[in-house]
């Protein structure tokens, strides 16, 4: 009799979560309690206020409950809670509102009750958003991951930006207002902080970075790490399947595969519900053409002008592709522009306008040695814009000239 009693509450499925890292956040094992459980009906509700009584309601004249009443659905039935503890709970972690009047900003949940006597919840994401990532970073503050060390230079792939408050809490909703949860991994590690400390994380954690960013998806379960894992080899495979097709000797390295992987994902991204928004999905909808695309057609216009003018070259290994976005940066930076046309058109007239040495000289006509040269051919390209070069060059030639040029108006390479 004693084991039935035990197996009847060891296969009870009506359990209340109770998360002990609330209680940093509540100060109390009920606040925590209570506060889980909002997390739990705000996801449940979509995100949207949500009503619920405090107490069980009395039946009207005809012994009915009122037509928004479930028969258990209230927060003391729920919670088994009493009245004064349910209202302590509520103190510590929300404050009421009224029509009209501004939302108080320190509390993590608002509730109003309407004239029908019936009180609605809301979550106050921004707050509640700010408080749990401090929380779980602070005792998640170093992660080593004993996947193969990715270049630091990939860091520029992973543009770290703020998510809104409202989608990062709604994320953190879905993991901690669910009633069982055993398969998270280490609760939450922020990995695009751990990037910006310089942590070695791995193609995975680099992975995981980009989806935090990108799609606000904040853990990952076992499952879910054995599937990114999946993708990116996925996507290795297609990398060296289209350097194969091409006959690209070079290797694939980790930082082309992250490149790739967060182009998928941006891709995604603009052609997704984000409401659908998950790793398992991802995987279904990911198209190799994307990224091989993007890779293929990023660079074809200064390709083109590099073939063109230098004839030998066929085609451009990925370390010369890799060179000339690299150049096509410089040239951004130097104009202090973005702008794609702009940045065509410098790069256009650099080549235009070789000096002759370089054109002479097949052993000069590299891309890496337009690279070495490049401010040099920057100014140059200035100068070929300007009435007192091209005078200065009629008067000594364009040696001299530039020299001359150079000192009056004190540029230095």
């Amino acid at each position: 009799m004693d084991l039935l009693a035990f197996d009847i509450i060891a296969d009870d499925k009506s359990l209340i979560t109770y998360r002990p890292k609330l209680r940093k956040l509540t100060g109390s094992v009920t606040a925590a309690i209570l506060l889980s459980q909002i997390m739990y009906w705000s996801k449940k509700s979509k995100y949207q206020p949500f009503y619920k009584y405090k107490l069980r309601p009395a039946k009207d004249d005809n012994d009915n409950y009122p037509d928004k009443y479930r028969e258990g659905d209230s927060w003391c039935e729920e919670l088994q809670f009493s009245k004064s503890e349910f209202e302590t709970a509520l103190k510590k972690i929300g404050k009421k509102v009224k029509k009209g009047q501004a939302k108080p900003q320190d509390c993590f949940v608002w509730y109003w009750t309407t004239i029908s006597r019936v009180t609605y919840y809301q979550i106050n994401f921004k707050y509640l958003s700010s408080k749990l990532i401090d929380l779980y970073k602070s005792e998640n503050d170093s992660y080593i991951n004993t996947e193969s060390v990715f270049t630091k230079e990939a860091n520029q792939y992973l543009d770290y930006t703020e998510n809104t408050a409202k989608n990062t809490t709604k994320n953190i909703t879905d993991i901690l207002g669910k009633k069982n949860n055993s398969d998270l991994d280490n609760d939450f590690i922020d990995f695009r902080e751990l990037i910006k400390q310089s942590k070695k994380i791995g193609n995975l954690g680099h992975a995981k970075a980009i989806l935090q960013t990108e799609l606000n998806l904040l853990t990952f379960s076992t499952h879910e790490s054995k599937q990114l894992k999946d993708l990116l080899y996925k996507i290795k495979g297609d990398l060296r399947a289209y350097n194969k097709l091409n006959k690209i000797e070079d290797n694939v390295n980790d930082e082309q595969i992250i490149k790739a992987f967060q182009t998928s994902v941006k891709h995604f991204k603009e052609t997704t519900d984000s409401t659908k928004y998950s790793i398992s999905y991802l995987k279904s909808c990911i198209n190799p053409n994307v990224f091989l695309q993007a890779e293929n057609n990023n660079l074809n216009d200064y390709k083109q002008i590099v073939k063109e003018t230098f004839k030998h070259y066929k085609t451009l290994n990925r370390s010369e592709v890799a060179t000339l976005e690299n150049i096509k940066k410089q040239i951004g930076s130097y104009l202090g522009t973005e702008n794609d046309q702009a940045i065509l058109s410098e790069f256009k007239k650099i080549f235009d306008n070789l000096p002759d040495y370089i054109m002479e000289k097949r052993s000069y006509q590299s891309i890496g040695y337009i690279k070495s040269k490049l401010t040099d051919l920057l100014l140059q390209t200035d100068y070929k814009n300007d009435s007192q070069y091209i005078y200065l060059e009629q008067l000594y030639g364009a040696k001299k000239a530039q020299t001359i040029y150079n000192k009056k108006y004190k540029i230095t390479n």
